[in-house]
């Protein structure tokens, strides 16, 4: 991995800053923070944090010591100041002589020192930047260093690797736990660069935004030096007897097997977008015999659990021309993993109290052997996360594989992250920013000269909008709606009625049943046809509108 650092791009978000008010130390915090957002090796969707410690004026004019870290769920790669909320340090600290801090408190105690009352919620790992001394400090979920520590032994590959470099801090599930132990272990070792955190991720720190960023990307580097060396062949290919089924065959099938009745409004359902990802990596991690074994060991990272679930769902290889046999093995295959889903979580539950509530138990992740992989979600931005996480981690096991045997963290521990407060928190934010009306639900739009009210319509109901092109080559959508690859559940559809020029009148489809009459080329009526009841429901066209 390569430092990024550009001394010309760094006065330049410096002096642009300055002309805020803002000094050089937050602007470089703002600039280096950005540069490991934008490595999809070091932190994807939101993972991650960053912290400064300064001095700053709170409301009521007196000078006090903060620390500024990355707001909860925060994006990285776009960091700016309003996302980096600042915490008294004094009241922080004062934490440090507590035996424990229960889930339910910390969030409270953490707003209540904030300088600002209406800033965002800060990172669930606060409490880690703010016990750690070091003015500037960076943590990352960096695929590589995750592939050396989701070993059995995994504190052999970090002496290995670092010697005394680095510290060696074992599996604690975030928070103030975590924190107090960090904090220990550095004090026994003050002299190390950063800390190894065992089936999380990496911590890396310095007197400048410069010195702690760099640190990361050489201690990144060389966990990838050590991934490059005595590698094993991994993942013994399994038979597959013949032709694959086409993309455009299965991906309906299974949406409409993992669908589910939406309790809020009769005649309702709740239908997810697929993301879909194929390539050699995937297909060589999807084809392997072993393929149940490293899948579903569990996350990489526990930061990743709340996107993914703790195991993807794995079909069977769908053979090409057979698709009631692929229909009835992906329903068994979709209820079996319901079924244990719902008894890992009656198992959890009893054990810490019997007072979490089960989200839904659809699959988030599922892998196709012979065709790749899916990521399912509420709306096409979840889809995308899940299909995103699901890829990285396939690299991160196959490197683990390589060097050694994948191993995460218990299916305990797993529990305790998907079902920590903090963690559910981000979900409900992120779910409360994307839902609208029909989110979730397939729209085809087909305009010629839509009104502006029907535009505004659309757009206000849609999560996920794929425009098709009329005869004129105008959509009529704004290009924020404009979202191309969210009908990939439904590719003979988007074929069909873009290989066919448009009429100059409106037409809108969302969940009908029925066929748009003279949209379809001849020939392809009966896989059209079938795709639109697999991936539909109702009809749906406002009268006023139309």
């Amino acid at each position: 991995m390569k430092s990024a650092w550009s001394e010309h791009d760094a006065q330049a978000i410096v002096d642009r800053y300055a002309q805020q008010g803002i000094g050089p130390d937050l602007a470089l915090r703002i600039y280096s923070t950005r540069l490991l957002g934008s490595e999809p090796g070091l932190v994807l969707h939101g993972g991650g944090n960053t912290s400064i410690k300064a001095l700053t004026t709170d409301l009521l004019g007196e000078v006090t010591e903060v620390v500024c870290v990355k707001a909860s769920g925060g994006d990285m790669a776009t960091l700016d100041e309003m996302r980096l909320p600042a915490l008294r340090l004094d009241r922080l600290h004062k934490l440090r002589t507590r035996d424990s801090l229960p889930d339910e408190d910390m969030p409270l105690v953490l707003r209540d020192a904030l300088i600002d009352p209406m800033a965002p919620n800060p990172s669930v790992e606060t409490l880690l930047h703010a016990f750690l001394p070091h003015k500037f400090i960076d943590h990352t979920h960096a695929n590589a260093v995750l592939s050396l520590t989701d070993q059995e032994d995994s504190d052999l590959f970090c002496v290995d690797v670092y010697g005394s470099r680095m510290g060696i801090v074992p599996y604690i599930m975030p928070g103030f736990s975590l924190a107090v132990r960090t904090a220990a272990i550095y004090e026994l070792k003050p002299k190390v660069e950063g800390l190894i955190l065992q089936k999380h991720g990496i911590v890396t720190f310095g007197s400048s935004a410069r010195e702690s960023y760099e640190r990361m990307i050489e201690m990144v580097s060389l966990a990838e030096d050590r991934l490059a060396k005595n590698r094993k062949a991994v993942f013994v290919p399994a038979p597959i007897p013949g032709p694959v089924a086409r993309l455009a065959e299965i991906a309906p099938i299974l949406r409409g097997i993992v669908s589910v009745k939406d309790e809020r409004l009769e005649g309702a359902w709740r239908r997810p977008i697929l993301d879909f990802r194929t390539g050699p990596a995937i297909l060589n991690f999807v084809n392997g015999t072993e393929l149940a074994r490293y899948a579903q060991a569990g996350v990489v990272t526990p930061d990743h659990v709340i996107r993914t679930k703790i195991w993807p769902l794995i079909l069977a290889v769908p053979d090409q021309g057979r698709p009631v046999e692929f229909k009835r093995n992906t329903q068994k295959a979709v209820t079996t993993f319901i079924e244990y889903y719902k008894s890992y979580f009656a198992r959890h539950n009893v054990r810490v109290g019997g007072d979490r509530k089960m989200i839904d138990p659809q699959p988030r992740v599922v892998l196709v052997p012979g065709v790749g992989l899916f990521g399912l979600g509420r709306n096409s931005h979840d889809a995308m996360i899940a299909a995103d996480i699901a890829t990285s981690a396939i690299e991160t096991i196959t490197d683990a594989e390589a060097v050694g045997r994948y191993v995460s963290i218990s299916e305990a521990e797993m529990f305790d992250m998907e079902y920590w407060p903090q963690e559910q928190a981000k979900l409900i934010d992120a779910q409360a920013a994307h839902d609208k009306p029909l989110t979730g639900q397939v729209a085809v739009i087909a305009l010629a000269a839509a009104s502006k009210r029907t535009i505004s319509f659309l757009v206000s109901i849609l999560t996920n909008i794929v425009p098709v092109p009329s005869a004129t080559g105008n959509s009529g959508l704004p290009e924020s709606a404009m979202v191309a690859t969210t009908l990939r559940s439904a590719v003979s559809i988007t074929v069909a009625l873009l290989l066919r020029p448009l009429k100059a009148h409106t037409v809108f489809v969302l969940g009908s049943n029925t066929m748009p009459s003279g949209l379809v080329p001849a020939g392809m009526e009966a896989t059209v046809a079938r795709d639109f009841r697999s991936n539909t429901t109702t009809a749906f066209a406002p009268p006023s509108l139309t």
